[in-house]
């Protein structure tokens, strides 16, 4: 049961149910982070973000190529398969037309794709694979 509930929410009554919330002698204030701990939150924040993007693209990659009958196992290694074929002019399971569309828009995945991740990867100072020891112990430290 919830022993205070205000409706319509805006900047008066939000500004009300903090003085109220400060006034109660059961509440727990959370400490505040220091610098390191908010500078390696944004860190990982980042690299989820770089991640998530770098899933989006490559399910785009796949789901443009499998409309040309073009699929490739999951991972890494499927990824590089299917830019193959897109470099690989003498295939011809990719129309010219798509190919060049493809390239064009893609030209930096397609050509430098290890180098690019890479090179964001070492700007954000993340070397290390997603969920690895080091980052989850970091993360869970930094989240208190």
């Amino acid at each position: 049961m919830k022993p205070y509930v205000k409706r319509q929410k805006n900047d008066t009554t939000g500004a009300e149910a903090i003085c109220e919330a400060v006034t109660r002698p059961n509440m727990r204030f959370v400490p505040t982070k220091m610098v390191e701990q908010q500078s390696c939150l944004m860190l990982h924040r980042a690299r989820h973000l770089f991640i998530r993007q770098q899933t989006a693209v490559i399910n785009s990659i796949r789901a443009y190529l499998a409309e040309f009958g073009i699929v490739a196992p999951v991972g890494r290694r499927g990824v590089e398969q299917l830019l193959e074929v897109v470099a690989d002019r003498a295939d011809d399971r990719l129309p010219e037309v798509a190919r060049e569309r493809f390239c064009s828009s893609h030209h930096p995945l397609h050509a430098n794709f290890r180098e690019h991740a890479r090179a964001i990867q070492c700007a954000l100072g993340l070397t290390k694979s997603a969920g690895g020891p080091d980052d989850l112990a970091t993360l869970s430290v930094n989240r208190s």
